[in-house]
């Protein structure tokens, strides 16, 4: 049997109906692939705000009171859930919560429990002294104390004890007001 020019050009041409029914079938899956797209993106805004709300964080050092470990300017990333489980340590570079304004970066000095004393620009944790390698030798600061730190609080100071305004100044922190752990430093990018 032989095909006529007809069937011929039927076979290579869609009927109106079939090319309606084509458009039809690529719009619903541009629709559904934008969909997918819109979907994927606000499913890593909220991890991203979920993150950065609870798990990390990354702030900007805007004081002089932790030269020289930190500079004003530096960026740095907090932990916010490392004192979920365990409370601080001895040395932790901490952000604590001040005020509603204000977040000050300081290090733990002293733990609940324990005496804390400065004599001769030296700190004395139970009449033991302190090793604090991090600071420059011939820093200068004022005596305190002797205090007992509370149970629930930590005694906390910046490193450029001279300027700082800390537990010194402002008496222990709660534990309830630490926003998180310092971990890294990001900027400038040579001391990362």
């Amino acid at each position: 049997m032989m095909e006529t020019e007809k069937d011929i050009r039927d076979e290579k041409e869609p009927l109106p109906e079939e090319d309606a029914a084509q458009e039809k079938e690529k719009k619903a899956a541009r629709r559904k692939e934008i969909l997918e797209w819109v979907r994927t993106f606000i499913f890593a805004i909220a991890i991203a705000i979920l993150i950065r709300t609870f798990v990390f964080e990354m702030v900007s050092v805007h004081q002089s009171s932790m030269y020289p470990t930190l500079k004003d300017g530096e960026n740095v990333g907090i932990f916010k859930l490392a004192y979920t489980v365990s409370p601080p340590d001895r040395g932790d570079i901490v952000i604590i919560k001040v005020s509603e304004e204000k977040n000050y970066v300081k290090r733990v000095i002293a733990l609940p429990g324990e005496k804390i004393e400065i004599a001769d620009s030296t700190v004395y944790i139970d009449g033991e002294p302190l090793d604090e390698e991090y600071l420059p030798e011939e820093l200068v600061y004022d005596d305190y104390g002797p205090i007992v730190i509370p149970e629930g609080c930590f005694f906390a100071m910046g490193d450029n004890r001279p300027t700082s305004i800390d537990s010194r100044a402002l008496g222990c922190f709660d534990e309830e007001d630490l926003i998180g752990k310092v971990i890294i430093r990001f900027v400038p990018f040579r001391l990362f």
